[in-house]
């Protein structure tokens, strides 16, 4: 379940918004999700003349300004928390369940690396038994034809 989908079936319920604050977080997740508005107005369809909500939204979102995702993201958290203080403790189990998940992502990257190194490590010690099985190979090769040649100046 999404903090969306918590604050969309609880709308009028245990949760009532000011229409500026709907406009606030709209912009915050506008400019989360698409940027900045002076780089996204240019792909955005144009407003109808009696479109006021989409005009104060799209005003809201332009007052952002430089605004960078990730502080449009937090700022859209935070003013969660101050407008709905019930949905805290929803937001910190979020907020823990994506550490966890970050937290696991890392030690699987740190024991793939060490799984790699292992391998590698391995590869070279085969190569190295490798490396001395054909040189041992070459000694007997060598103390055999020795061994040849002693035994055919021998006979004759």
């Amino acid at each position: 379940m999404t903090l969306d989908s918590i604050f969309s079936e609880n709308e009028g319920k245990s949760v009532q918004l000011k229409y500026e604050d709907k406009c606030h977080l709209v912009a915050l997740t506008q400019q989360a999700h698409h940027g900045k508005f002076s780089d996204a107005k240019d792909n955005l369809p144009p407003l109808g003349t009696l479109d006021v909500v989409g005009r104060d939204r799209r005003n809201a979102w332009a007052s952002l300004a430089d605004m960078e995702k990730p502080a449009a993201m937090l700022g859209f958290v935070n003013r969660v928390g101050e407008l709905m203080p019930h949905l805290k403790p929803f937001m910190e189990a979020q907020c823990k369940e994506e550490q966890q998940r970050e937290e696991t992502l890392e030690k699987e990257k740190i024991d793939a690396a060490e799984a790699a190194k292992r391998e590698a490590e391995a590869a070279e010690a085969e190569k190295l038994v490798e490396a001395e099985r054909l040189r041992q190979e070459e000694q007997r090769r060598q103390i055999q034809v020795s061994v040849f040649n002693i035994f055919v100046s021998r006979r004759q």
